[in-house]
């Protein structure tokens, strides 16, 4: 066993192989799909569909990646967040 492995604990461990493997987590490919969508955004209903969005990222990622709900007066802040 490589020293490195003995360092990592089983999650780490996991996140290694699955990110060898290819493995996107859901909550990141939900953060690219928010990305798009909020550097396309035009309308209110664009900003109502992003939020709802974020809303389900909040739940699944880890505490520290949660981000706040987005306005169209505050749309050019959320494009440097995002």
């Amino acid at each position: 066993m490589s020293e490195e492995y003995l360092k990592m604990d089983t999650y780490q461990h996991f996140q290694n192989i699955a990110k060898d493997a290819g493995y996107i987590p859901p909550w990141l490919k939900l953060q690219k799909e928010i990305s798009q969508l909020v550097h396309s955004c035009k309308t209110e209903q664009d900003i109502k569909l992003i939020n709802q969005k974020i809303k389900k990222h909040n739940l699944i990622c880890p505490t520290q990646m949660q981000k706040n709900l987005i306005s169209l007066d505050e749309l050019e802040i959320a494009k440097s967040i995002w």
